[in-house]
């Protein structure tokens, strides 16, 4: 329960600081600017993370399939490919989130 909160919690916290760095503009504050790029960072660094952990549990997932039945190994391999492309998707996102935020810098 504890780790669903600070989970929770950083993401809420990851919301704001986006949301905040938006509002950066022309005439924004140093304050401002700076949690702009904090926002950045941590978006990437959060999107880079879970799209990692989501290829290593399809890659460990896959692996234990086909050992258990290898005769339906081919099958396991496309779905495994599919979900490290979703996986990596949500981290090429972050990144694209992460170069608009740091442009508001």
């Amino acid at each position: 329960m504890k780790k669903a909160f600070w989970i929770l919690l950083a993401v809420a916290g990851l919301i704001v600081l986006s949301a905040v760095s938006l509002l950066a503009g022309e005439g924004a504050s140093e304050a401002v600017r700076s949690y702009a790029a904090l926002g950045a960072g941590i978006a990437i660094t959060a999107g880079a993370g879970g799209g990692g952990i989501g290829i290593g549990l399809a890659g460990l997932g896959a692996t234990l399939g086909v050992s258990r039945n290898p005769a339906i190994g081919g099958r396991i391999m496309t779905l495994m490919i599919i979900s490290m492309a979703l996986s990596e998707s949500c981290a090429i996102y972050a990144l694209v989130i992460a170069f608009m935020l740091y442009g508001k810098v």
